[in-house]
């Protein structure tokens, strides 16, 4: 395997890009793939973590499996001085587990010149089951430093959600348990569209918008005491901007735009204004509407 460049024709850069005694500059090894079988179902499950670089989830209908295909990286001023041990740590924990779950980790420690804290991968796409309607897939996507792009999924609502033990009386959650996201950046932007189901993303430092944003018919479940159930849409940017597209027709029972610092912007729907708590009539469409942002702008519109 050429962890380095070995050509134009190799996995990673040409040689000229890497030049002793420079500016630290990104220095790739050769990408790396790895599958797992995961069929739907009470196991289909998938949890990607990334700590540095940006990420695609993309719903694949060809087949099972969860899918990755990374490009490990360091930034560094010698091309020497511990890149090709580094590189070869990072790639070496590019796998997809059993369980689903699969990403990206910085290497293990630093080598040589090499910071651990600048070491990840680039061109991270992940393929996933898409799941059905009536067999959705449970993901959870979490990027440290890199945006994340969610595209064609039919997503499951969060274990807090659906019936208890044995079918029995529903499970509810308050909102701050409703852990982990689907989609979380802690810097980085979120893309999400093509979905289905219930979508909870969240940003510290970036910019969230959500497109083709669920409205499926309700379950035949009550709500109980201060919890919520499905369907849901959450999306919390804590520094940049927070936008939803949903159907002209959409229904939410509550249904909630804020912007403490900036401003709420409502396009195509002259029946909402910022203080509207619910649209539609109620147990049509999605329990839960609920877009926030700290100190950007919050927007909604119709879908194109």
């Amino acid at each position: 395997m050429c962890i380095l460049a070995c050509g134009s024709g190799g996995g990673g850069v040409a040689p000229s890009a890497c030049d002793d005694g420079a500016a630290p500059q990104m220095i790739k090894g050769d990408p790396v793939t790895a599958d797992q079988p995961n069929p739907l179902g009470a196991a289909g499950a998938v949890s990607i973590v990334s700590q540095n670089g940006d990420v695609t989830v993309l719903g694949d209908s060809t087949d099972d499996k969860v899918h990755i295909t990374a490009t490990p990286f360091v930034m560094a001023t010698s091309c020497d001085s511990g890149v090709e041990e580094a590189l070869a740590d990072i790639a070496g924990g590019i796998r997809v587990a059993p369980s689903g779950a699969t990403g990206c980790s910085y290497a293990s420690h630093a080598y040589g010149d090499v910071a651990r804290a600048s070491t990840g991968c680039t061109d991270v796409v992940i393929h996933v089951p898409p799941g059905t309607v009536d067999q959705p897939l449970r993901l959870s996507v979490h990027t440290f430093k890199g945006s994340l792009e969610i595209r064609n999924v039919n997503l499951a609502d969060h274990d807090c959600f659906g019936a208890g033990p044995d079918g029995g009386e529903p499970i509810t959650c308050p909102l701050e348990y409703l852990n982990p996201p689907t989609a979380q950046a802690d810097v980085g932007d979120v893309t999400i569209t093509g979905v289905t189901g219930s979508v909870y993303a969240v940003t510290s430092a970036g910019s969230i918008t959500v497109a083709d944003a669920p409205n499926p018919p309700r379950p035949e479940q009550t709500p109980l005491g201060d919890g919520i159930l499905a369907s849901y849409v959450v999306l919390s940017a804590t520094s940049g901007d927070a936008s939803l597209s949903l159907p002209n027709d959409f229904a939410a029972d509550s249904l909630s735009l804020a912007a403490y610092k900036g401003t709420v912007t409502i396009d195509g729907f002259p029946d909402v204004g910022q203080n509207s708590l619910s649209r539609g009539t109620p147990g049509t469409g999605a329990r839960m509407v609920w877009v926030n942002a700290d100190q950007g702008n919050t927007t909604l519109e119709p879908l194109d």
